[in-house]
């Protein structure tokens, strides 16, 4: 997962940065750029974005350009990378850092400059109608994440210099096609920078598992081809069939029902198959108390969160970007999807980010937080976390890091906008 993003002229945010952490609990009231966020991680994590340059992706599409830049002025977005430090949470120096300048082009975001910084070396390459060129710039400092604003400076000054020395013209079949990894490959060459080149190539880089906020309503039967993995969870009646019904998943088909229990959603998932082939239609029943139903016949929020469940155990170690997860469910459940993402991230070093508005899924993951940190005799935990607070200002959007501490409590620095938001939800969900 990207450490460290940077945006500027995006969604209504300016010239901030945002520190990522394990677990990332986004919260806010709507329309100040949560989602937004959330895509623009997942457009720049996906591998296409890295050899295409354009501001969408198979599950994300962002817009025009009008509806991405709060000004009429180039977007700017950059990704950090920083080495891990020694007690495994958190970032110290930053290793490299790319960033993206995108114009408007025929109404839509169109990559113009990209500039690359590693090994004290600054490289930047400009994409214009009659050439593209690239030059570099050698550095004294070091750079670490609390520096990330003076790093982003430094690049941008390089990156819009109107200095015309040093500039190297790119030479390569099809320019105007290339992405932005292979011309800074090729930048590189030409500017005989091959370490810088070779660090291109080292950017840990992780797929990132998105689940949409609105999941597929489920059916009576299936057929039994299976479905692509889709954002909205068309597939997971398919892979759920496979966790319970294959001897190898015993152990995940008893976390699932583990999960039921916990939550108080179902004691059980079962697969009713009408025959014997593989490819044999079947059907999902839940086992409520004493009765099996279907899973069309229970309440909506079974089906909601199951292909939540069943993705976080068949794949584990990954990184999951999650929008409300908590929909269709009571509190309980809430609570116990919380407790849910905690034994993922601290046992299995799964990264999360999501998008919520439930005080009972955040509260449970800081209460499990605090009692792995007793048990532990107060030695660090294998996770961290914070929560993201977005808002509006009289600038458009902006958004504050309040840590998670070891022993579950948030950190002190906090605005005061942020315990009045969770208020309010409260009242609302009270009908007050």
């Amino acid at each position: 997962m990207i450490r460290c993003l940077y945006v500027d002229n995006f969604r209504g945010f300016h010239d901030s940065i945002l520190e990522l952490r394990k677990v990332n609990f986004f919260v806010g009231e709507n329309s100040t750029g949560k989602s937004s966020i959330l895509s623009l991680l997942k457009i720049i994590s996906d591998f296409e974005f890295q050899y295409l340059g354009e501001l969408k992706s198979r599950d994300v599409f962002l817009g025009s350009f009008k509806e991405i830049a709060s000004k009429d002025q180039p977007i700017t977005i950059a990704e950090l990378m920083g080495k891990e430090s020694e007690d495994g949470l958190g970032f110290e120096e930053i290793r490299s850092a790319l960033m993206y300048e995108f114009r408007n082009e025929e109404g839509l975001p169109s990559l113009r400059k990209i500039t690359f910084y590693s090994d004290q070396q600054i490289v930047t390459v400009h994409k214009d109608k009659d050439a593209t060129k690239a030059r570099s710039l050698a550095i004294s400092e070091f750079f670490y994440m609390e520096d990330a604003h003076e790093l982003m400076r430094k690049m941008r000054d390089f990156q819009n210099s109107e200095s015309i020395s040093g500039w190297k013209k790119i030479e390569s079949p099809n320019i105007g096609r290339t992405g932005a990894v292979q011309l800074l490959d090729i930048a590189c060459a030409t500017l005989a920078l091959k370490k810088i080149s070779s660090s291109l190539y080292k950017r840990e880089r992780s797929e990132i598992i998105w689940l949409a906020p609105i999941r597929a309503k489920p059916k009576r039967t299936y057929d039994g081809f299976r479905a692509a993995y889709t954002p909205e969870g068309d597939h997971a009646p398919y892979l759920l069939k496979k966790l319970l019904t294959t001897e190898k998943y015993r152990r995940h088909a008893e976390i699932i029902d583990s999960f039921g229990e916990d939550s108080g959603l179902y004691s059980n998932v079962e697969v009713n198959s009408y025959g014997k082939d593989e490819t044999s239609p079947f059907e999902l029943k839940v086992k409520i108390g004493r009765r099996k139903v279907r899973i069309t016949n229970v309440g909506y929020g079974v089906s909601q969160v199951l292909p939540i469940i069943a993705e976080f155990v068949a794949r584990g170690k990954s990184c999951y970007v999650i929008q409300q997860p908590e929909v269709h469910l009571h509190p309980r459940a809430q609570a116990a999807l919380g407790e849910f993402i905690f034994t993922f991230a601290n046992n299995l070093g799964a990264e999360f980010l999501i998008e919520t508005h439930s005080d009972y899924l955040i509260d449970r993951f800081r209460l499990k937080m605090s009692e792995a940190n007793k048990s532990r005799n107060k030695q660090k935990l294998d996770t961290d976390a914070q929560v993201v607070f977005f808002e509006k200002n009289n600038n458009g959007n902006k958004f504050t890091v309040i840590p998670v501490l070891s022993n579950g409590q948030y950190s002190e620095v906090q605005p005061r906008t942020f315990r009045d938001f969770f208020l309010k939800e409260q009242l609302s969900l009270l009908g007050i």
